[in-house]
């Protein structure tokens, strides 16, 4: 849905039922909803035809339940409808939009290509060709030139400042101003601006200074002497990685990153690396097993 939307030039991010969120394609949400009853009809029946197999649905270390073949190929197989329909219902909505433009908008029939096969009808044996008729989504034919400014009579649009909400007026020669903030608002947003950026480079040149570098390198050292420490307080041991991984690692999976790091005393982030299937240090095999084993 997304691909289509962009193949006829609306924009994914501005929703009419799905409110506009940062990061979120709300027009692709919009319309997806109508055609959801066709995908699920299509799944229903699949379900009607066969069963579903335990080796069909697999579950990750984080909880994520996902599809494998041969189901998968069984889905794919309803891609081609759902092509065409999303082609039609997407070239209809850009349609409907386009009319409610003061600009002569054409939506191109990229998806279903309707257009393509209208002028390839007037082009048949013993059909006289003649100039082809453009029609418009306004309503007008014969189109020789798009028009790029509004109809006499329709409001121009106008922009108004992100801060106080007034209406900016355009810089000469422009239909609409390049700015987003009002002469009153704009020193005040730059300096804000400004400011931030001052304290972003702080943070990341913080991380980077000689004691941020210094408290690493001194953790790291009581790291690689508490290993040390164990490796010689159990030398001549033999310490078996395929028994961790069939006897501690499934367990793990019943506990968060936090209580695997308050159990062994490392980050969060090792924990959680731990937890996806880094073998840890022996050392931290004990308080694991002690997590792993059923109470």
């Amino acid at each position: 849905m997304r691909l289509a939307c962009l193949a006829v030039g609306m924009d994914c991010g501005l929703g009419v039922v799905h409110a506009d969120v940062k990061g979120r394609d709300s027009m692709v949400l919009d319309l997806m909803e109508p055609l959801r009853p066709v995908a699920d009809e299509f799944v229903l029946s699949l379900f009607a035809r066969r069963p579903v197999r335990k080796a069909e649905v697999v579950e990750d270390a984080r909880g994520v339940v996902r599809l494998r073949a041969p189901l998968t190929w069984d889905l794919a197989q309803g891609m081609a409808a759902w092509r065409d329909d999303v082609g039609r219902l997407v070239e209809e909505v850009a349609t409907l939009l386009s009319r409610s433009s003061p600009y002569d908008v054409a939506v191109p029939a990229v998806l279903t290509r309707s257009k393509h096969r209208q002028v390839a009808r007037t082009r048949l044996p013993g059909i006289e060709p003649g100039p082809v008729v453009r029609a418009s989504v306004t309503g007008g034919t014969n189109r020789r030139k798009p028009r790029q400014r509004p109809a006499p009579g329709v409001q121009k649009l106008e922009r108004r400042c992100q801060g106080c909400g007034a209406i900016i007026e355009p810089e000469p020669g422009r239909a609409v101003s390049r700015f987003g903030w009002c002469p009153e608002c704009l020193p005040e947003r730059r300096r804000e601006a400004a400011s931030e950026a001052q304290r972003q480079s702080r943070g990341r040149t913080q991380s980077h200074s000689a004691a941020a570098t210094a408290k690493r390198r001194s953790a790291n050292g009581d790291q690689r002497l508490a290993e040390q420490s164990f490796e010689l307080a159990h030398e001549g041991e033999a310490f078996d990685r395929e028994w961790y991984l069939r006897e501690v690692l499934p367990g793990l999976a019943a506990h968060s990153t936090v209580e695997i790091a308050g159990a062994t005393g490392m980050s969060t982030s090792s924990a959680s690396k731990i937890r996806k299937g880094r073998v840890p240090h022996p050392r931290f095999w004990q308080a694991l097993q002690g997590m792993a084993s059923p109470q």
